[in-house]
């Protein structure tokens, strides 16, 4: 790969990289944001910094739902005349250890003007609480103009300070209509009120909220994250009913009970909202809207009414939540210190970067099947990078980073195929036509063109010749030569490269094979050893496919031998020939035609053989000294399965082999007779051989070698 192929490619990652984080892409974040929360309550993983699996809510619902309005207390009563018992429970519930109680509604009549007293108890409640810090009304501003609390109500909890908005989503963040963060602070006028959430996190956290200009907001020794417009990114805890919720009738018959070991059991050091939790009124879409679970699934213990189950016999899982959860999953976080932390839009070509770069990369040295792989991998890895750190609170864009790896393939992909693979294709149209594919493959990997020079190596070598050539060549006219050659070579090929070898060449009706070349295969021999045997299985196979005149039958002889031999382009400046030279390759050579003194098919050296270890069967045949060399030679002969499940003849023959080099001729030959008669054709020959030395006995140095004389 050339350095300036390289250099493109990481130009291309980064301009994908810079497109990705440009402003018309910040839908993306948001998308990104939902996306998140429903990977992390798809995996149903805990993982360590949420709340789920840390804590339980420090926040409860004091819950409007549809049974408040059935039963006894509520039924048949306007919602405005509620006011008697909302301060009973309100008592109730702080003497059972709350730490501050909230309105999620507005109360913004009273029926007091017409009923002097109705509102006593509630104002006495209001005034109790409210005075000591523990009681907050809510208000909303709506088209500029508030809607505020009764003043009736707001005189008694002391006015404004304790009198905080409710609003969602007054900002420009939620323009698609859907809740991520919330406000943390608004102006009012003169002064800046901190907003519902933030209030009751302070209160409960014994403390008073402060702001300041370009200062963090600090609760409880926790540095709250502040957005780019002054929000908090809520962590949205999706495991159902994570904040408990009670039935505000149900709450109001355990008052009225006086069942006080309730209130503390459920209410204790809690956050307590009173909200709407209906199908219809205060519905919210938030971030985690897609990771949304049934209501009712977790519902706490009830007090005094059962638990009405048709309630949520529904199966429907809605894509949104009652306005109250917000609030106090915001509260939620503050408390638990794991509200969302929001990287800056200015860092998203940083954190893009490194997907788009090695995508360029996977791009230009991987085949396409690998680069699927890769490709798909590296997508996996950055999505489980991103939620790891979405679990620990940080925000990281998921979405940006997989659309600029996109856009860097499509690029990375067209500069490939018109420039980069360029001189490729150049090697693979001007060598093609005789070199093999695999060597093609090997230069164009390295991006170079065929060289004189070479390497030593270790490699295995098979010798292939068809026996009785010339009698078939002399039947034949030489189209009928050409076409039964090509048919053979092409059979005999196939197999070689199947078996991870490439033909070296040609040579009349010769077959020169290497395994181990160019690409590197410390199975060579086996592969080399194993191709052989199926060549002479196929050859048997196609026997009558030639056509042959007169019966003519087709066999063919292959020598093997592993050795260090020279490989590589060899010849001349104007014609390479991809090749082996060397002594191992012309024992091969020679072992091909000693096939014809044993009777064999293959025989292979013992070099060879000892690579193979006992994945072969084999049977030892002798040890012979071929022409040209000193060095005898073990020579051994691969077996077909039928040949190698017959234990009981190769017993006999390793016996009668055993005799043999002892000098016991007579006895050997005896037992190579009775073999050959089972149509054994080595035992035949080697019968010859004995009967020979029986007559004429061997010198008394004899070293079993078998010289051979010819080739």
């Amino acid at each position: 790969m050339k350095i300036r192929h390289i250099i493109i490619a990481g130009a291309i990652a980064l301009v994908a990289s810079l497109i990705m984080s440009m402003p018309f892409t910040q839908r993306l974040e948001k998308t990104s944001l939902d996306t998140l929360f429903w990977l992390r309550h798809t995996l149903q993983q805990n993982f360590p910094g949420l709340i789920a699996s840390e804590k339980e809510s420090d926040v409860v619902i004091l819950a409007i739902d549809e049974e408040t309005y059935q039963q006894p207390g509520f039924v048949e009563t306007p919602r405005v005349m509620w006011t008697p018992q909302y301060a009973e429970v309100i008592s109730s519930i702080m003497q059972g250890g709350a730490k501050v109680f909230a309105f999620d509604i507005v109360l913004p009549t009273s029926v007091e003007s017409r009923f002097k007293g109705y509102d006593k108890a509630f104002l006495r409640t209001l005034y109790k609480y409210g005075r000591s810090g523990k009681l907050v009304l809510g208000k909303v501003q709506h088209f500029g103009k508030p809607v505020k609390p009764y003043p009736g109500h707001s005189f008694a909890v002391g006015n404004e300070k304790n009198i905080r908005l409710l609003n969602l989503g007054n900002h420009s963040r939620d323009d698609d209509g859907i809740i991520r963060d919330l406000p943390l602070w608004f102006d009012q006028g003169n002064r800046t009120d901190p907003s519902m959430a933030v209030e009751l996190a302070a209160r409960a956290s014994n403390e008073k909220v402060k702001f300041v200009r370009n200062k963090p907001l600090i609760i409880n020794g926790y540095n709250v994250p502040v957005t780019s417009d002054n929000t908090m990114l809520i962590n949205f805890n999706t495991q159902p009913d994570f904040i408990p919720s009670y039935s505000l009738a149900d709450i109001y018959a355990c008052s009225q009970k006086g069942n006080t070991d309730y209130f503390k059991r459920h209410f204790k050091n809690k956050v307590v909202i009173l909200g709407a939790v209906l199908g219809l009124e205060d519905r919210k879409k938030a971030a985690s809207h897609l990771a949304n679970s049934r209501e009712g699934l977790n519902v706490p213990e009830r007090c005094i009414l059962p638990y009405d189950a048709n309630k949520y016999a529904s199966t429907e899982i809605r894509d949104d939540i009652s306005g109250v959860y917000i609030h106090a999953q915001a509260i939620n976080n503050i408390l638990h210190k794991n509200a969302l932390t929001e990287t800056p839009a200015i860092t998203y070509a940083l954190l893009s970067f490194p997907l788009a770069l090695a995508v360029a990369l996977f791009t230009l040295l991987l085949t396409p099947v690998r680069l699927i792989v890769a490709v798909f991998a590296s997508v996996v890895l950055w999505i489980i990078l991103v939620v790891i750190n979405f679990n620990q609170g940080l925000v990281l864009p998921l979405i940006d980073p997989i659309i600029a790896a996109a856009i860097t393939l499509s690029a990375t992909l067209g500069f490939r195929f018109i420039v980069a693979d360029k001189d490729k294709r150049i090697i693979k149209r001007a060598f093609g036509l005789y070199l093999e594919p695999a060597v093609i493959d090997q230069m164009m990997k390295e991006g170079d063109s065929p060289e004189l020079g070479g390497e030593e190596r270790e490699l295995t070598v098979w010798f292939s010749d068809i026996a009785g050539f010339t009698s078939i060549s002399e039947k034949l006219d030489p189209q009928q030569l050409v076409d039964f050659l090509n048919q053979y070579f092409d059979a005999m090929t196939r197999i070689v490269k199947e078996h991870g070898g490439f033909v070296d060449k040609y040579v009349g009706d010769a077959i020169i094979a290497v395994f181990g070349a160019p690409q590197h295969d410390p199975q060579h021999a086996l592969h080399a050893v194993e191709s052989a045997i199926a060549c002479d299985k196929r050859l048997k196979q196609l026997k009558d496919s030639f056509n042959l005149p007169g019966g003519l039958n087709v066999s063919a002889r292959i020598g093997i031998n592993t050795g260090m031999m020279l490989v590589g382009n060899i010849g001349s400046s104007n014609r390479l020939n991809y090749t082996i030279i060397g002594d191992a390759v012309n024992l091969a050579a020679r072992l091909e035609g000693v096939n014809k003194m044993y009777g064999t098919s293959i025989i292979a050296s013992d070099t060879s053989i000892q690579q193979c270890g006992n994945k072969i069967s084999v049977r030892e045949l002798d040890t012979v000294r071929v022409k040209g060399k000193a060095t005898p030679t073990t020579i051994y002969e691969p077996l077909h399965t039928e040949m190698a499940n017959n234990q009981d003849l190769l017993q006999h023959f390793a016996t009668a082999l055993g005799n043999y080099r002892l000098r016991d001729f007579k006895t050997a030959y005896e037992q190579f007779k009775q073999l050959a008669q089972q149509g054994d054709l080595v035992s035949e020959k080697f019968s010859l051989r004995a009967r020979a030395y029986i007559e004429n006995p061997p010198a008394s140095d004899w070293d079993t070698v078998n010289t051979l004389d010819s080739k």
